[in-house]
């Protein structure tokens, strides 16, 4: 008798039977519920995106709308009166909207600013 099987005999641990664990392969229901309710989740979030665009035009016009819309400021700009005398030309000049000029030009350079 050697000293390992010495050892065997009297150690109650190395004595005892090893149970071995079995692993059990994950149950594929919770697997294929969680998914399914991830999918819905996504399909509904997308779905009220949808209306939520189709109600409030979520996206910008595009260049070419913009220029079929009527400009009001430049309509008013071009209906001056052909008279030469000095009061049609200060009716004129009073008609004509100059506060905003250069509003676009601030809306510009903010678009350009970094």
């Amino acid at each position: 008798m050697n000293d390992k099987d010495f050892v065997r005999e009297t150690d109650p641990v190395a004595a005892a039977p090893q149970k071995t664990v079995e692993h059990k392969p994950l149950a594929a229901g919770p697997v294929v519920g969680v998914i399914i309710v991830i999918i819905v989740l996504i399909l509904g979030g997308l779905y009220f995106l949808g209306q939520r665009v189709a109600r409030e035009g979520f996206f910008e016009p595009t260049a070419e709308e913009i220029q079929a819309t009527p400009d009001e400021a430049l309509n008013a700009l071009t209906e001056i009166g052909t008279s030469d005398e000095v009061p049609a030309i200060e009716t004129d000049l009073n008609a004509t909207p100059l506060e905003n000029l250069d509003a676009e030009l601030n809306s510009i350079g903010k678009e350009f600013s970094f």
